[in-house]
């Protein structure tokens, strides 16, 4: 039997995990970041490759889309891009605009504060994440991830998104849909509902069933004959 105490431990839990989950994707939309890994490197002298550290420094996320506005991110068709750099710059900037008009709608009828510009918004959100309540807080973290999944999608800093020649599952638009494995998300250009590790199963579920081949009626009608 749960108890009252145990419900109210259960919800603080779940706020504290929502409002971290938050405070960490508007991290990723306003502040750069840096990315580690090894590179293997031929070593003549010991005929062998070493593997060295390679440090690279990554933009904001919206500093990537700003950029993408301007046509100075995101590799071009000759390196293998799904999309013209003019579609792209459409995409960054559609999503640029939809966040800012809804991080500042946010901040003024949720928050009570006057609006800013779209970096202070969004950390100001992530501030005050705590001091919202439960349908709040759900509400809010809704709106981050999609957010940050359209701004992981859209960019196209290190490579191009994936887009699966599929309806949305959301606004049925064709052709809509990015995804991208690292990290994995997923969102809609046009509705820009978004998917992150904990619910892209349904996504794939619907993207799996959509790229399958048709069923052959006629093959169908011949064995139950």
């Amino acid at each position: 039997m749960t108890t009252h105490a145990q419900t109210k431990t259960d919800d603080r839990a779940a706020g504290q995990v929502l409002t971290q989950r938050i405070q960490d994707r508007v991290d990723d939309l306003t502040r750069p970041s840096t990315t580690r890994e090894h590179q293997p490197v031929w070593n003549r002298a010991k005929g062998r490759f070493d593997h060295r550290p390679h440090v690279v420094e990554h933009p904001s996320l919206v500093e990537q889309l700003e950029r993408a506005v301007g046509g100075t991110t995101g590799p071009s068709n000759s390196a293998g891009a799904y999309e013209s750099k003019p579609a792209a710059r459409m995409d960054a900037l559609d999503a640029l605009t939809s966040m800012k008009a809804e991080a500042a709608r946010v901040v003024s009828y949720l928050l009570r504060e006057q609006p800013r510009a779209l970096v202070p918004n969004l950390q100001l959100l992530a501030a005050r994440a705590h001091d919202l309540d439960a349908d709040d807080l759900r509400y809010v973290d809704a709106l981050v991830l999609g957010w940050w999944g359209r701004a992981r999608v859209t960019t196209g800093w290190d490579s191009p998104a994936w887009r699966p020649h599929v309806r949305c599952m959301a606004c049925d638009r064709l052709d809509s849909l990015r995804v991208r494995t690292e990290p994995l998300v997923a969102a809609c250009l046009s509705c820009g509902a978004a998917w992150d590790a904990s619910n892209i199963g349904i996504l794939g579920n619907h993207i799996q069933i959509a790229l399958a081949d048709p069923i052959d009626q006629t093959d169908t009608r011949d064995a139950a004959s």
